[in-house]
């Protein structure tokens, strides 16, 4: 609806009659009172912390509404303003007009439920209760009206129900109070209710519709308040290409979906079904934000969701129309809340589809005036006639209503065309045209060729005329060995040129004839593109003045160049030459670069590319001269330069006498050689442009006759501390020029490079300082001196080792320490009368005891400073000798080299032990003193010695044990020798061998795992049985000294071959045939392949390989067999038969010629002799599944007619082409079968969608079912059996039959018990996602209800379609309440609980 005065009408159409026989009533306007649950004339009131749910608008009026929480007014709330008043005073009104109505009862018992209320007025004098479920009863007529006028207060118990049944509605029930309205708690009251004073609602009633105060307050509690809305649905449609309401067959028709919520409240779950329409193909695009257009249970449905007041969305679906004659666009929309203005819900559009046009015309298309001709189409499915039009004056011989004519064109007409219009139920179809060319005469001689300037032999050239009237055609001829690549037969041709000369030549053509004479033009190609041009060449000095004014450039001309393209800078003037091979050019003062290239029709050629530089005049002085000085006489290589001069374009250098230049005259930078008399003088030099020179640069330079000596000694200290800074310095050498010192990395000269003095900081890493003495003659060698710093002061030592209790006058007594890090020297101190032998400043120290106790210390000391000492206190005591020392455990042979050990039993009273050797080269590596050396063994032989010591450094008698060398590890042997290059698995006897290794004893030998080896370990040559898999021997020489380093041989055993696989290649060959194949795929591990052919063949290529090339002579067996060490093969053999010309064509083509689309056929031939295959073709869309190849093929027919060839095959080549045409009819196309079945009714009714009304319908039921009427069209009805069964229909259009469609249909479906599932899981796995209530849809007069535990009612849908999903509610437990209508006319209710599991 559009305003309130509509809304208030609520489906007021016409006045109908109420039941009880009186005047029916009619509604008060609601007008502003529309759009409100709620009106309280003083304020409304919630109770604080409930949950009350308004979804329309409230209106608090005398004072601030207040206890609402945030978003639980849907709409909103007024609050003393003018919209406040506004809906206050339209209550009022609807108050006053409902109260001032007749009454046509009046009631005298107080209590006013259980009973069933009829449309009328009913008035109660005095106060009123409500204790017991009211009914409704609109005796299905949407606009019955009822009124109850209560003087008084009026009370509605707990959970009473006011319920609205046969057609009774929300909007059209008024409750006036004329004191206050008391709701208790639980109660579900329906209609407008407007009292006086105050309105009282009790926690979890439910309203549907309006409760208004007129003078008071509304006080709600935990309520929930609910109106029905008004979804409206427009549909447009796109206008017919035939008309507004006619299209076309094959025509795009867009169909566009309106839908608006007008309130008064926002609604959910909105959806349109079903959508039904006319069309295939179809695409859709809709604004409505996440909603979703998909076939649900075959119907289409648009599902849009949450739908607010005033919102309106569109969905526009464009489909192809696809089927004569009806066509129509249908749609419904729903909501989850009541809509009980009902005749905007759904739209219905019929409109009518002529046929598309008759097809191609087929007939000839150019005809000489006089003759007659034959026009003629394919017959249209569907057709009621033809209607044929032809040029005025041309004549229609014989038939004119058929699909086919003969026209004879009796006169010339330049706009002449052939027409037909095919007729159906619904009119003609737009006609099909054929522009019909019409000639008295063959045409005139074509005019002058026009073509390409030049063309290139193997590229494309274009060739034309222009029209010549009256032809239909052209025909050219080009030289020999060219090609027309396209055009013949037009005005223009692209040719692909050949490498002769010729002429090209035209003649125009029409069905009269061809022109008289020829056009003709020469022609003579270009063989290649030009070659890159020479070098450019010009006139004056490259770069240029930038006073010059003229500025020449060439190449030279070549004979390939059909032209010369010169690009230059923008601001140069071209003079004269372009496209030639000499330009001239103005630069007017700019540089820039020019490039050149050729042309030719075959491409053009590389570019040529010379850069200009503008000089602005001439350059400056050059810089100072650098170089040596002096420089030394005889010499040569000696360089001297000058930095680069801006716009300089060459140098002229001047030298002294006996100096030669002998590189870079004319460069920055000359090389010079000395003579060995060369004198002093002045060098000299100036820049150089093409504008002039510079001023002359001078420096004088004298010679010198050889280099200087080296420094003698560098001064200064050998040791350092790092950070510190020091000097080092050299006596002055004579004849130097200077002195290039250098010193260790992280070092750095603070001064004096180039003297012979240096102040240095010192670095922390060692190395040479070093100083060369240099001049122009060369350098010295170097002085050097090697340089030590340290980082830091040393670290305390730390423990001294030594005895701490020695004897009296002890001589060679050792005392020694770790060293210590950054420690130039050690300085030791020992008690008085002691003396230090030697070691001072070593950490070893051997001193002389004297008599009196004490302590040694040790300092550590670097040019850093000095350390804290280490010390170890000493007492001398008397001198006892230890006993001997027990037989040395050892290797008596040993290798040189080697590392040795000798050990001793401990001996009681020694406190170290002394070892001594055969000889210095024997190296004691650790253990000297103790019971245990290792040593590293000399070649001197001899015996190894041991002697105790005691405190006091006495040795006893040494023990002796003789030792003797035994050489050292022999070498590598040479290679392994294998005397079996290949061999097989498991194969015995193999040998391997070496050559015999000097100094070696024996031998190891090392084979693959699985392998043995059966004889020769420790001999130079083995046996050995291999295994089956290979790896690497190895063998290695051994001695006393140990092992040499190992060789090795990998080596890979062979294993039985596969047999061949089936030999591939022409089992019918042609005789003669020299590129003949036959082939196996490769066996692994083969080494050759052994081929046996046929007498008389012979093999061209690939000899001992798996594939082989032969010239075949005649008939015979192929033989192939493969061999490697383990073995050959079996043979694979192949039969071959020969032919010696191709195939006969193939007798007659068996199979169908008039054809339904889609469907599945065959078609064969005879076998044709010494064919060895067949190459089938079939129309355009249709496919071959199976026997391509074969004589007999199955194919999927398309859509089209045409032509199904085939030719017969062999090795020479394939026959001609037998031909079958063939002629495709489309099947009828029918739609799904919909139940129209009542659900109280004996009889069942189905009924095609949608069909083909030229088609006979054959319809199949179930066994124990019986067709009643109907056989042969679209709807039948039955009588049902009491079994479960399917319904097929099939249609038939007299040529094709359809594919089959069926149905399932159980008629126990139809009884009254529902099942009610408790559980469903809407998890969008595709499975369960819905509430599906079993039968319900039998009864489609039903309302359903969930809430939640509280009583907030969640969902609620009228003609519930089994589609709720959950929405977005928690999972859980909710109940629900489902009424229905029975058969019967009575009513039935379900209640229970389903729970939500996602």
């Amino acid at each position: 609806m559009t305003s309130f005065l509509s809304r208030a009408l609520l489906l007021v159409l016409g006045l109908w009659l109420v039941t009880f026989g009186v005047n029916a009533q009619q509604a008060p306007t609601l007008g502003a009172f529309y759009d409100y649950n709620v009106v309280g004339g003083d304020r409304v009131v919630n109770q604080n912390n409930t949950n009350t749910v308004v979804r329309a608008k409230v209106a608090s009026v005398g004072r601030t509404a207040q206890g609402f929480n945030d978003g639980s007014v849907w709409r909103g709330i007024e609050n003393v303003n003018a919209a406040a008043n506004e809906a206050l005073a339209a209550a009022t009104a609807v108050y006053n007009t409902a109260a001032a109505t007749a009454p046509t009862a009046t009631l005298t018992n107080p209590e006013l439920g259980g009973r069933t209320y009829t449309p009328g007025v009913y008035l109660f004098n005095g106060d009123a209760t409500v204790a017991n479920d009211i009914t409704l009863d609109g005796g299905n007529n949407p606009n019955a009206v009822f009124i109850f006028v209560i003087k008084g207060n009026l009370s509605i118990s707990a959970g009473v129900d006011i319920e609205l049944i046969r057609d009774a509605k929300i909007g059209n029930v008024f409750w006036v109070v004329e004191n206050a309205l008391t709701v208790a708690n639980g109660a579900e009251i329906k209609g407008q209710y407007l009292a006086q004073q105050a309105v009282t609602l009790g926690d979890g009633t439910i309203v549907r519709g309006r409760v208004a105060s007129l003078q008071s307050e509304v006080r709600l509690n935990n309520n929930n308040f609910f109106l029905p809305t008004d979804l409206e649905i427009k549909i447009q449609k796109s206008e017919g290409n035939a008309g507004v309401d006619r299209y076309i067959v094959g025509q795009t028709i867009t169909y566009t979906f309106t839908v608006t919520n007008k309130g008064p409240v926002d609604d959910e779950n909105v959806r349109v079904t079903p959508i039904l329409f006319s069309g295939a193909n179809h695409s859709f695009t809709t604004d409505a934000p996440n909603s979703t257009f998909s076939l649900v249970n075959s119907n289409w449905v648009w599902n849009i969701g949450s739908l607010k007041v005033g919102q309106t969305y569109t969905l526009t679906l464009t489909a192809t129309i696809n089927e004569t004659g009806p066509g129509f666009v249908r749609g419904t929309i729903s909501g989850a809340a009541e809509d009980e203005i009902q005749q905007n819900n759904t739209v219905d559009i019929n409109f009518c589809a002529v046929l598309p046009d008759a097809g191609v015309i087929t007939g000839p298309v150019e005809l000489c005036v006089g003759t007659d001709a034959e026009y003629s189409i394919e017959p249209v499915v569907g057709a009621t006639g033809y209607t044929w039009n032809v040029p005025s004056g041309w004549e229609i011989i014989g038939a004119r209503n058929s699909t086919k004519v003969v026209v004879r064109a009796t006169s010339r007409n330049d706009d002449a065309f052939i027409q037909v219009s095919v007729n159906n139920s619904c009119g003609a179809s737009p006609p099909s045209r054929l522009k019909v060319n019409n000639y008295p005469d063959p045409p005139a001689t074509p005019g002058p060729i026009t073509a390409n300037e030049g063309v290139c032999a193997g590229e494309g050239a274009t060739y034309s005329i222009e029209p010549v009237k009256d032809a239909t055609s052209y025909v050219w001829a080009v030289p020999e060995g060219w090609g027309i690549v396209s055009g013949q037969g037009t005005t223009q041709i692209t040719v692909s040129v050949g490498e002769t000369a010729g002429k090209v030549t035209v003649k125009a053509k029409n069905v009269c004839g061809e022109s008289p004479n020829a056009s003709e033009i020469d022609v003579k190609p270009f063989l290649q593109a030009p070659n890159q041009p020479s070098n450019i060449s010009g006139s004056g000095t490259m770069p240029f003045c930038v006073t010059t004014d003229r500025v020449t450039f060439s190449v030279t001309a070549s004979g390939d160049v059909a032209e010369y393209i010169w690009e230059y800078p923008a601001e140069w003037t071209l003079i004269e030459g372009q496209g030639t091979n000499t330009v001239i050019f103005n630069p007017n003062g700019v540089g820039g670069t020019v490039t050149v290239k050729g042309i030719n029709a075959c491409g053009q050629s590389p570019s040529r590319t010379f850069n200009v530089v503008p000089i602005p005049g001439p350059p400056v002085n050059p810089g100072d001269i650098s170089g040596a000085f002096p420089v030394c006489q005889n010499s040569v290589g000696t360089k001297y330069s000058v930095a680069p001069v801006p716009g300089a374009t060459s140098y002229t250098w001047y030298v002294p006498d006996g100096w030669t230049i002998t590189a870079g005259q004319g460069t920055n930078e000359i090389t010079v050689s000395l003579s060995e008399n060369a004198s002093g003088g002045q060098l000299r030099v100036q820049a150089v442009n093409d504008c002039g020179a510079s001023g002359i640069t001078r420096k004088d330079v004298t010679t010198a006759t050889g280099a200087p000596s080296a420094p003698v000694v560098i001064k200064g200290e050998e040791f350092g501390c790092t950070a510190k800074t020091t000097v080092y310095e050299i006596d002055p050498v004579v004849g130097a020029q200077s002195y290039t010192w250098t010193l260790p990395a992280t070092w750095t000269i603070i001064s004096g490079q180039g003297t012979t003095r240096i102040t240095v900081t010192i670095g922390s890493q060692s190395g040479n300082v070093s100083v060369i003495a240099v001049n122009s003659c060369g350098q010295s060698s170097p002085a050097t001196k090697a340089v030590r710093p340290f980082p830091t002061v040393p670290a305390t030592p730390f423990a001294i080792k030594g005895p701490n209790e020695v004897c009296i006058g002890q001589s060679e007594v050792v005392y020694m320490l770790e060293p210590v890090d950054h420690t130039l020297e050690y300085i030791w101190a020992v008690p008085s009368g002691w003396t230090i032998l030697s070691g001072q400043g070593t950490t070893r120290v051997v001193v002389k005891v004297g008599t009196l106790a004490g302590d040694i210390t040790v300092t550590a000391s670097n040019p850093c400073g000095n350390s804290m000492p280490a010390r170890l206190r000493v007492a001398p005591v008397a001198d006892v000798p230890a006993p001997q020392a027990g037989p040395i455990t050892g290797n008596a042979q040993y290798c040189a080299g080697l590392n040795q050990t000798y050990s001793i039993d401990p001996v009681q009273g020694a406190s170290s032990y002394f070892w001594s050797f055969p000889g210095e080269d024997w190296v004691i590596v650790e253990g000297q003193g103790t019971t245990r050396v290792t040593v590293k063994a000399g070649t001197t032989q001899g015996k190894v010695s041991v002697a105790t010591v005691n405190n006091c450094g006495t040795r006893s008698t040494a023990t002796g044990l003789t030792v003797q060398s035994v050489g050292s590890v022999p070498p590598s042997p040479s290679a392994i020798i294998a005397d079996n290059e290949t061999y097989c698995g498991n194969t015995a006897g193999l040998t391997f061998r070496i050559a015999a290794v000097p100094t070696a004893i024996s031998y190891e030998w090392v084979v693959p795992q699985g392998w043995t080896i059966t004889s020769g370990q420790g001999t130079t040559e083995i046996k050995a049985t291999a295994g089956t898999s290979g790896g690497e021997i190895t063998v290695v020489a051994v001695n006393s000294c140990g092992k040499s380093q190992s060789v090795k041989l990998l080596t890979e055993p062979q294993r039985p071959l596969m047999n061949p696989e089936a030999i591939k290649g022409p089992e019918l060959a042609c005789v003669g045939r020299t590129d003949a194949v036959y082939s196996i795929p490769a066996i692994s591990g083969a080494e050759t392949y052994l081929w046996t052919l046929p007498a008389g063949w012979e093999i061209l290529k690939g000899e001992g390989t798996n594939s082989i090339t032969v010239k075949i002579t005649g008939r015979g067996d192929v033989k192939v067999k493969a061999e490697n060490a383990c073995g050959t093969t079996s043979e694979a053999k192949l039969t071959v038969e020969v032919v010696t010309s191709p195939p006969l064509a193939p007798a007659a083509i068996l199979g169908e010629t008039l054809t339904c689309a889609t469907r599945i056929t065959t078609y064969s031939i005879e076998p044709v002799a010494h064919a060895s295959s067949y190459s089938w073709k079939v129309p355009a869309g249709w496919i071959i599944s199976s026997g391509q190849g074969t004589t007999q093929i199955t194919v999927q027919m398309g859509t089209s007619s045409g032509v199904i060839s085939v030719e017969a095959e062999n090795d020479c080549d394939k026959s001609d082409a037998t031909t079958l045409a063939v002629t495709t009819r489309p099947l009828p196309v029918i739609s799904r079968i919909v139940d129209r079945t009542l659900a109280c009714s004996d009889i069942a009714t189905f009924e095609l969608e949608s069909n083909n009304p030229s088609a006979l319908f054959t319809w199949e039921v179930p066994a124990g079912w019986e067709i009643m009427s109907g056989q042969g069209t679209s709807v039948i009805t039955v009588m049902q059996g009491n079994a479960r069964g399917e319904i097929t229909v099939v249609a038939d259009n007299g040529e094709c039959k359809s594919d089959p469609v069926t149905m399932i249909s159980d008629p126990s479906m139809r009884e009254a018990a529902l099942n009610v599932p408790n559980v469903f899981t809407p998890n969008n796995d595709g499975e369960n996602d819905t509430w599906v209530v079993g039968n319900l849809t039998n009864y489609p007069d039903n309302e359903v209800v969930v809430v939640n535990r509280w009583g907030n009612e969640v969902y609620r849908s009228k003609a519930y379609q089994n589609n709720w999903n959950g929405d977005k509610l928690a999972e859980g437990t909710y109940y629900y309440l489902i009424r229905l209508t029975l058969c019967d006319g009575s009513e039935k209710t379900y209640k229970g609980y389903v729970m939500i599991v996602r």
